[in-house]
């Protein structure tokens, strides 16, 4: 497994370098905080929403042989420009859209 760019350690040290007034042990724990929050609310099955990064949208596949739960991420216009994300045709949106709507249907 690879480790991933940013993890949480690398998320805190960069919190820790734009407010360097609070110290580590409140860096992380402000962290885990929003962290844990996030996924208490897509466990409970709600959708999270940050304005100019992103949807987190929890999904239940009833029709699937196994019980299968996914997540779909909608990153903002923004996030999609900065990261230099070029836009779904059509064609494409329409594939996804009706696969999804195949294995989401009662």
């Amino acid at each position: 497994m690879t480790k991933p760019s940013l993890g949480q350690k690398e998320l805190e040290d960069k919190v820790a370098e734009r407010l360097n007034e609070l110290t580590p042990e409140i860096v992380h724990l402000a962290v885990e905080i929003i962290l844990d929050s996030i996924a208490d609310t897509l466990a409970a099955g709600q959708e999270v929403c940050l304005r100019g990064f992103g949807r987190f949208i929890p999904r239940h596949y009833p029709k699937a042989k196994r019980k299968k739960i996914g997540l779909l991420f909608h990153p903002s216009p923004r996030l999609k420009e900065m990261v230099g994300a070029a836009e779904r045709t059509e064609e494409r949106a329409a594939d996804l859209t009706a696969k999804d709507a195949e294995l989401t249907a009662p």
